[in-house]
C-alpha cells in the first residue's frame, strides 16, 4: 500500500511515458527491448541515449520495468527473454532463405519491388510463423501480378504459405499507405527490401507521417537484388496493352467477389482486407484492430497496476 502510494504520488515525465508505452506495444508479442530498440521506438525526437538510460534506471527503481541484462520489460515473467533469443536466431536462420524467395518473386511480371514483412522482418520468428512479403508492382498491373503469384503458390507449393506469403501490395503510384497509426508506422520502418531498395526508399518519403510515431529510427541499409531477367521483360511486353488491363480488371473482379463471400462481415469498410485497384491487402483476422485495441487495453492495465496516468 505505501508502495502504491508513492507510485500514485510521482507524476511521470513525458520521457518516461514514452518508455512505457514502447514497452507497452512490444508487451503484446512478449517481446523485451534492448535500450537502443526502446530509442528507435520512442516517440520524442532527439532523445539521447544517456537520458533515456538515466530515465529507464528509475522506472526499474521504481519496480514499473524489470530489467535482466540488457533487456528490459514490464512484468516479472523472465521467459520471454529466452524465448525472444530463440525467436531471434530462427529469424536469422531464415532470413537468407527469405532474400532467395523475394529475388525469385521479383522474376514475375510487374513486380517493382519486393521487401520482407511481418515478423521476420523485425527479427523474430516462432514455429508457426510465415514468411510474409510486402510487393509493389506496376501501375494498374496489380492483380494480374497477386494473380500470378498465388496461382504459383496454389500450383507448386500445394497453396502453402508457410514461406511463400505475399499479403500486401501496392502499385508505384500509390505509395502512401491509408491508415496512419503507430501499427503501420512500424510495419513500415521495418520492412526489409530485397529487391529494389530505390523504390523503398520513395516508400518512406510518401509516408512521411511514419516520423511522427518513430522520429529516432534509423534504417540499416540492406543489400538488394536489381535487374530483370528476360523472360519478365518478354512478358510485360506482351500484357503491357489492352490485353494486361483486361486481366488485371478481370482478375480484381473475381478476387473481390470471392473475398466479398467469404470475408462479408469486413466489407465494406475493411481495413485488413482491402481490394482495390491499386491496393490489395489480405489479413482477414483484423490483427492490425486487435493489437491497436490490445495496446490501450494494456495501457489501462499498467496504470491501474502502478496507479499511473500515462496519458
Amino acid at each position: 500500500m505505501i508502495y502504491a502510494q508513492r507510485v500514485k504520488e510521482l507524476e511521470l515525465s513525458l520521457l518516461a511515458k514514452d518508455i512505457l508505452h514502447s514497452l507497452i506495444y512490444f508487451d503484446i508479442f512478449n517481446y523485451p527491448l534492448k535500450l537502443e530498440e526502446i530509442h528507435a521506438n520512442s516517440t520524442l525526437k532527439g532523445v539521447g541515449s544517456l537520458q533515456l538510460k538515466e530515465e529507464i534506471d528509475k522506472l526499474v527503481e521504481l519496480g514499473i520495468i524489470n530489467n535482466i541484462d540488457e533487456w528490459y520489460f514490464l512484468y516479472n515473467n523472465a521467459s520471454i527473454i529466452t524465448d525472444r533469443i530463440k525467436g531471434n536466431k530462427r529469424a536469422l536462420s531464415h532470413l537468407k532463405l527469405a532474400r532467395k524467395i523475394g529475388r525469385f518473386m521479383s522474376w514475375f511480371p510487374f513486380v517493382r519491388a519486393v521487401l520482407i514483412s511481418g515478423s521476420l522482418s523485425k527479427g523474430y520468428m516462432d514455429k508457426k510463423s510465415d514468411i510474409d512479403f510486402f510487393i509493389v508492382t506496376a501501375p494498374n498491373r496489380l492483380w494480374l501480378t497477386r494473380t500470378s503469384l498465388i496461382l504459383f503458390k496454389k500450383i507448386f507449393l500445394l497453396n502453402s504459405k508457410k514461406y511463400f506469403c505475399p499479403n500486401y501490395f501496392i502499385d508505384t503510384e500509390h505509395l502512401k499507405i491509408k491508415e496512419q497509426n503507430v501499427f503501420t508506422a512500424k510495419e513500415i520502418n521495418y520492412l526489409i527490401p530485397v529487391y529494389n531498395s530505390s523504390l523503398y526508399d520513395d516508400m518512406l518519403q510518401s509516408n512521411e507521417w511514419r516520423s511522427y510515431y518513430m522520429p529516432n529510427f534509423t534504417h540499416k541499409r540492406q543489400i538488394t537484388y536489381s535487374g530483370t531477367v528476360w523472360i519478365k521483360r518478354q512478358l510485360e511486353r506482351l500484357l503491357s496493352g489492352p490485353l494486361g488491363e483486361r486481366l488485371d480488371n478481370y482478375f480484381m473482379k473475381i478476387t473481390e467477389a470471392f473475398w466479398k463471400r467469404k470475408f462479408r462481415h469486413q466489407f465494406p469498410n475493411a481495413v485488413d482486407v482491402q481490394c482495390s485497384k491499386h491496393v490489395s491487402k489480405f489479413h482477414p483476422n483484423g490483427y492490425q484492430n486487435k493489437v491497436l485495441m490490445r495496446f490501450q487495453q494494456n495501457v489501462l492495465r499498467l496504470e491501474s497496476l502502478h496507479q499511473i496516468n500515462l496519458n
